[in-house]
């Protein structure tokens, strides 16, 4: 067998419960993983990364009937605060708001630890601060947000994951988004066909969303704050003293400012709480 052979999640899951009494806390990947290790008590409960929320939903939904108070899954809550999604079921927890990093980003001060990475002389140059940074992302990310609601709302099954945005053509210097070159990048990525001939038909349908202007912690989600951030900080550089971290990198700031009593102080940690998984 491989070195870097790994089990199914469920399989993994069920090995573990037939052959220990330690609880079973599913998750959606890598990042939520390592949050969730320096959360919970590893030595009562393992936790089991399982690449999206269907495996999550699939692995508790099969197993917590056998094992009763031992299963738990956490998904990211998406759009279901807005209600649109079906990834639910029993002992199927979700994120207060979009995902992990939205939660971080909504209770911890993320802008402090992004200022001591922001080079003073460039941000003053532009009359810009910590604050105006986390703007101008919000700002940007915003249409991507809707796209994306639109995209589960009507089962486009467009494909999101690692795209390029370019300065020129998806964004501008003012870092102002150019949702119609974006829509038709995601569609292209994703095999085009005749969505290419909806670009505009798509384009307003995200304008009558965004009229309902909805949280931008419900219906942003981390990994499009993460990426945008990082093209930004490109553009405007960081200090001497510091680097530009990779995408990951920034998602463990951004998680390091969310402590485990500001998680316990949220709805989902009140659940982590009731079910002695902490």
């Amino acid at each position: 067998m491989s070195s870097d052979f790994t089990y199914p999640p469920i399989t993994e899951a069920q090995m573990l419960l037939g052959t220990s009494d330690k609880m079973i806390l599913a998750v959606e990947g890598h990042t939520d993983k390592r949050y969730f290790n320096g959360i919970i008590d590893t030595s009562k409960t393992s936790i089991i990364h399982s690449n999206g929320r269907s495996i999550v939903c699939q692995l508790v939904n099969q197993l917590e009937p056998q094992y009763s108070g031992r299963v738990f899954g956490v998904c990211d809550n998406d759009f279901l605060n807005i209600g649109v999604g079906t990834h639910t079921g029993n002992e199927i927890f979700h994120t207060d708001y979009h995902d992990l990093e939205m939660d971080a980003l909504f209770t911890g001060n993320f802008s402090a630890q992004l200022n001591m990475m922001l080079s003073p002389e460039k941000l003053q140059g532009k009359s810009w601060n910590s604050d105006t940074v986390i703007e101008k992302v919000f700002k940007m990310i915003m249409p991507i947000a809707y796209f994306r609601l639109i995209n589960e709302k009507e089962g486009l099954n467009l494909e999101f994951k690692n795209y390029n945005l370019k300065k020129g053509k998806h964004f501008n210097g003012n870092f102002n988004l150019n949702i119609a070159e974006f829509i038709k990048t995601i569609i292209e990525r994703t095999g085009g066909g005749e969505l290419l001939q909806k670009v505009d038909e798509i384009k307003s349908k995200i304008e009558t969303e965004m009229e309902a202007n909805h949280n931008k912690f419900i219906i942003s989600n981390g990994h499009d704050f993460v990426y945008v951030l990082r093209e930004i900080l490109k553009e405007i550089g960081v200090r001497s003293s510091s680097k530009i971290h990779s995408e990951e990198g920034l998602t463990d700031i951004i998680l390091g400012t969310y402590t485990k009593q500001d998680f316990l102080n949220s709805k989902l940690g009140a659940v982590f709480t009731s079910k002695s998984i902490t």
